[in-house]
């Protein structure tokens, strides 16, 4: 038999995400936290949503406040970007270590980044 009492739940995922509608009629969704495994189905679900409730042209995301994004995080970016049609997702900042590996990956590409435009470090 095993002991309940030492298994240990996960963690909460360490994001959060805020989501804003614009005069534009664009979204904005700024993404705070650390964006992996855990944290990847939180946010894909939330801007999915923002999408889908606020019947947005288009989805500016924040994600300057991201201090951490690994290879489920990239995936999440990519299957939002590609459920949502050509050009409704686009990357309007981003935090320096995110900006880095959204190039070394080519995602940069395809969500609009221009590399730089609006970067925070550590």
């Amino acid at each position: 038999m095993y002991d309940d009492e030492f298994l240990i739940d996960p963690a909460p995922p360490a994001i959060t995400v805020s989501v804003h509608r614009l005069r534009s009629g664009d979204v904005l969704a700024r993404v705070v936290g650390e964006l992996d495994l855990h944290s990847a189905p939180v946010l894909l679900r939330e801007l999915r949503t923002a999408l889908g409730e606020r019947d947005a042209t288009m989805l500016r995301l924040d994600l300057a406040g991201v201090s951490f994004c690994d290879q489920a995080g990239l995936r999440a970016l990519h299957a939002l970007s590609a459920g949502a049609g050509p050009d409704r997702v686009r990357i309007v900042a981003a935090h320096e270590g995110v900006d880095v590996l959204l190039r070394l990956c080519g995602i940069d590409v395809f969500l609009g980044w221009t590399v730089g435009a609006t970067t925070r470090t550590g």
